[in-house]
């Protein structure tokens, strides 16, 4: 199984609900890549990152849900999740970054997150 790692900027101010939402979104994931193993860490949880980074194992895949790679993910890929992560560990290009990521979300939000209640305009 490939190990994946889904990181996110979180709420300092209240990580909790932010990381159970990644979370949720994580097992979403999952369950479309069955060869898979996705887990999810915020910035915001302390520790949080460390932690599941000693998890990842060889040949990891961390995916940043940023929305742009700028100053941070310029600084904090480098240094927190390839430096500590195993041989073979690759840091993949942000959300936005990535070509035709809205037609992605178009495709597959509606399949991760389907709407609780339908409305007509």
């Amino acid at each position: 199984m490939t190990p994946v790692l889904i990181v996110a900027h979180g709420q300092p101010s209240d990580p909790g609900p932010a990381a159970k939402e990644l979370r949720q979104l994580a097992a979403r994931v999952a369950q479309q890549l069955p060869d898979h193993r996705v887990s999810s860490a915020t910035l915001a949880e302390e520790g949080a990152l460390a932690e599941q980074l000693a998890i990842l194992g060889d040949g990891g895949r961390v995916y940043p849900l940023f929305m742009a790679g700028g100053w941070l993910l310029a600084s904090i890929c480098p240094r927190d999740l390839l430096r500590p992560a195993p041989s073979g560990g690759t840091c993949w290009n942000p959300l936005a970054a990535i070509r035709r990521s809205i037609s992605l979300a178009l495709i597959w939000w509606p399949r991760l997150y389907p709407p609780r209640t339908t409305r007509r305009f």
